[in-house]
């Protein structure tokens, strides 16, 4: 073995220092080493010498070069292979955290949050791996390496190459492909033909031994293991420790079915559920009420209160709400696979080629959006450039580049400069750096074209680095044309219009002066598509239809010039006009997973809540940071992070977010003073609400003035203080009744004061306003208004007992138009038949989900405890 070592220390000298044996297995044997050329540390790969003589060496080359054509965050690179005096090498990056073995010697069980998080990473890996139908085929902990604390997956290629060697010959060596205790069914079997869930099955082993602490089966031999694989059942991981949830015990089982159609059935499925399981766990658990309330699940009672309103969904598009949980701008958490484009310097010495700087960077946006890759969009990267430069000039930011990565979340950056060379001719230099390692990942060659051929050299630009980052964001380059990219760059009247409309809407301008700036920079250059999606937004949330559908059927006839990104972006739309919420949600996925943090982003988070999935909402928009580029500028961020809080039980933290966004936008103050008062009454805080309440006074938003106060008093009542919830409500009645006559006499004071009066105990008083709404024409309010009105009085009805209004309402929902289902549902379940409800509540949420749940909730008190409604408002994602 000192001989080996030495041969090979000195078949390799040229290349790299070998300086120690870090570790071996059954294939082959690991060295730490230097890379001379590169300056690094490196961890060498050597197969055994039998097995190298069994595979040879052009096998090996060959297969191993599967591993050198990923590039994925969480897939361990191939730095160099070959061969050297008869040792077949493959060389890796070294990991200073040591393998998930390492970790699992020293802690044997690990945290459920981090068990599920490798696997989920791991599933990630194998994902790409498996859609270029390349199967791992040896998933072990020894084969998963930890940086910083993600998983990395090595060895990939290796596995195959021993395969294609023969059987007979790995017979003779005494290799067996794979690890018996992570071996799955039809591996042990000896099956040629092996997918990707076989790989499934492996993890499905390593998630188990982390939870339990051991593999799902042991034994004194190999035998015995692969025997137990074929035909026996693991017991269950929460069986050695029992605080594993039963929902990741299930997820165990189905990854470690024995046939492959009961698993998973791909990777991304699988990684799919172990990400809903890290969800799950950081899910409040909720508690109980004191005996004097209903014993109900403060979160599942809390389910429908912020779970939307009658507001429609191009109101969302018009009006671009924030949702997320903000990130400490000092923690941001930077995504290797995210791109954003810097606006290139000018080190030319002319004022007058300023925003030829400007143009690079927007068209390379354009660009790395065009091969599929996530993107930061072009005018975020700028405002949040332009704040970075403004820091660095005060002396704030010494790292310009990683200072914009931390304001867009994104792990690689695109910068520049544009020279002046040989007089009359301008030179495009153009860097890319991986932000979260803060190193180079190297420079795209040069661009020169003399100054009137500007345009020229922006597009070469444009496709050089396009070229240089589609092989390391693998999982687009199906999305990847070089033949089909976007032209030539905009003309530069075009792009100052743009440029203009954008800073429009950032700066708070009327949205018409956004969309004339829009509207000349397509006049200016009809071949940009850019400036006709920025008019479908401004046109569909202005209402003006046949604008817009002009502007449809022109993005529509550019199809096949569009971008991944874009062509998600305009199915949004369809789903948006059309009427469709799943298509447009779902196309809205697309479009947040291309561009995170964009326009995009924010429609698919205001949408998630309404559609039960805050936690899903949550996730879309946890890299986003409300402290940068445009995003400064936007108070509802606040407003919405509150109703996200709500959503999840963490009234806390809501409060928090509110006191936040009331210091930075104290236009808020109305909408502040309603979130202030739901959470102080989540709390059961009845003296602070009360103080509160005391504060309102007669606004410009009169409408929120009486919402916050009735819904905060109702919230409270919701949440088991069904007493201090009617004094305080008995407290506000004279509010109300203080206020000048022409106000009073409106439809929307009556309706929120009889729904006060109710709250009150003062139910007959109540039902007197209800009638007396009910008789006037249904021509004064809304019909979202008028449908409450008569569902409230119906429901008011049966609580007093008079059952023949009551049914008699419930007639009348029956023979309306539309599904009403809702509306029975609220009144069967104050008539005090659950059953009924429940089946009409089911109904109508599927027709209209959670179309009124917000204003209306103290209707559902009647069937609130019933365990079948607690599970219809469970958050679903």
């Amino acid at each position: 073995m000192v001989d080996a070592f030495d041969r090979l220390k000195t078949a390799l000298a040229d290349r790299y220092t070998i300086e120690r044996e870090l570790g071996r297995g059954g294939m082959a044997t690991v060295y730490l080493a230097h890379d001379l050329k590169h300056d690094r540390k490196v961890a060498v790969k050597v197969l055994r010498p039998e097995l190298s003589a069994s595979i040879g060496v052009d096998r090996f080359l060959r297969e191993i070069k599967i591993a050198a054509n990923f590039h994925h965050p969480h897939i361990l690179p191939l730095h160099d292979s070959g061969e050297a005096d008869g040792f077949l090498f493959y060389v890796m990056p070294f990991v200073e955290g040591g393998s998930l073995r390492n970790r699992l010697n020293c802690e044997k069980q690990l945290p459920i949050g981090d068990a599920l998080k490798i696997a989920g990473e791991v599933a990630d890996a194998l994902g790409t791996a498996h859609r270029h139908n390349c199967i791992h085929r040896d998933i072990k902990p020894e084969n998963i390496l930890l940086d910083e604390g993600h998983a990395v997956v090595a060895d990939f290629g290796v596995a195959r190459a021993v395969e294609e060697a023969g059987e007979t010959r790995l017979t003779e060596t005494g290799v067996a492909i794979g690890t018996p205790a992570y071996l799955s069914p039809e591996q042990a079997t000896g099956e040629r033909e092996l997918d990707g869930r076989s790989d499934i099955y492996a993890l499905g082993c390593v998630l188990y031994e982390m939870l339990a602490g051991q593999p799902p089966f042991t034994g004194p031999t190999a035998e015995s293991i692969v025997q137990q694989h074929l035909v026996s059942a693991p017991r269950a991981a929460s069986d050695m420790r029992a605080t594993v949830p039963v929902e990741v015990v299930a997820t165990v089982s189905k990854a470690l079915a024995k046939a492959p159609a009961d698993r998973y059935q791909t990777a991304t499925e699988f990684g799919e559920a172990l990400a809903n399981e890290q969800v799950r766990l950081l899910t409040p658990s909720g508690g109980t009420t004191s005996p004097g309330m209903k014993s109900v699940d403060r979160r599942v009672r809390r389910g429908w209160m912020m779970l939307g309103s009658a507001l429609g969904v191009a109101g969302v598009i018009a009006v671009i709400v924030v949702v997320a949980a903000y990130p400490s701008s000092s923690s941001v958490r930077l995504n290797p696979n995210h791109v954003v484009v810097a606006q290139f310097r000018n080190q030319t010495g002319d004022s007058s080629l300023n925003q030829l700087g400007l143009r690079i960077g927007h068209w390379i946006t354009q660009g790395v959006q065009q091969a599929g890759i996530p993107t930061t969009p072009w005018d975020q990267a700028l405002h949040a450039w332009e704040y970075v430069q403004t820091e660095a000039d005060d002396g704030r930011v010494r790292d310009p580049v990683r200072a914009l990565a931390e304001e867009t979340g994104a792990g690689v950056v695109v910068s520049g400069a544009v020279y002046v060379v040989r007089g009359d001719s301008v030179e495009i230099q153009v860097d890319v750096t991986d932000a979260i390692r803060r190193r180079s990942l190297g420079n795209v060659d040069p661009v020169r074209a003399p100054r009137a051929a500007e345009d020229e050299a922006i597009t070469k630009a444009q496709q050089l680095v396009m070229v240089f980052l589609a092989p390391r964001f693998d999982e687009y380059l199906g999305d990847f044309v070089p033949t089909n990219l976007m032209g030539a760059a905009p003309n530069f009247e075009a792009y100052q219009a743009y440029t203009e409309g954008v800073r429009a809407l950032a700066e708070g301008r009327s949205g018409g002066q956004a969309i004339e700036y829009h509207r000349r920079a397509f006049e200016l250059d009809s071949t940009w598509t850019p400036p006709l999606f920025r008019l479908l937004m401004y046109l569909n949330g202005s209402g003006r239809k046949a604008e817009r559908d002009s502007v449809m059927e022109l993005l529509e006839s550019r199809w096949d010039r569009l971008s991944p990104y874009e062509r998600a972006e305009l199915q949004s739309f369809r789903g948006l006009i059309a009427g469709d919420a799943d298509e447009w949600v779902r196309h809205l996925r697309r479009a947040a997973q291309l561009a995170p943090g964009s326009v995009n982003a924010w429609n698919l988070a205001s949408a998630l809540p309404d559609r039960n999935r805050p936690h899903e909402a949550q996730q879309v928009l946890a890299t986003i940071n409300p402290e940068s580029g445009v995003w400064r500028s936007w108070g509802a961020y606040w407003i919405v992070l509150a109703d996200v809080y709500l959503a999840l039980d963490q009234p806390e933290e809501a409060l928090t977010a509110i006191e936040r966004g009331l210091r930075k936008h104290p236009d808020l103050r109305v909408n502040g003073l309603q979130y202030r008062a739901q959470a102080l009454a989540v709390l059961g805080r009845v003296q602070e609400l009360r103080s509160l309440l005391d504060e309102i006074d007669i606004g410009a938003d009169i409408e929120g003035i009486r919402n916050t106060q009735v819904e905060g008093i109702e919230a409270l009542r919701v949440n088991g203080h069904v007493d201090a919830a009617g004094e305080l409500a008995q407290e506000r009645i004279n509010w109300f009744e203080r206020r000048p006559a022409d106000e009073a006499a409106t439809v929307q004071h009556r309706y929120w004061y009889g729904r006060l009066l109710f709250v009150a105990g003062r139910v007959d008083e109540a039902q007197a306003i209800f009638d007396q709404l009910v008789e006037e024409s249904a021509e004064v309010v809304s019909t979202s208004d008028w449908l409450n009105v008569r569902t409230t009085r119906g429901f008011i009805a049966a609580m007093r007992g008079d059952t023949v209004q009551a049914l008699a309402d419930m007639a009348w929902f029956e023979n309306q138009p539309g599904n009403t289902s809702l509306e029975q549902g609220i009144i069967a379940g104050a008539l005090g038949r659950q059953e009924k409800a429940i089946t009409l509540l089911r109904e109508g949420a599927q027709q209209h989900p959670f179309k009124w749940f917000q204003r209306i909730r103290v209707l559902f008190d009647p069937v609130r405890d019933h365990a079948d409604f607690q599970e219809l408002i469970k958050p679903k994602g």
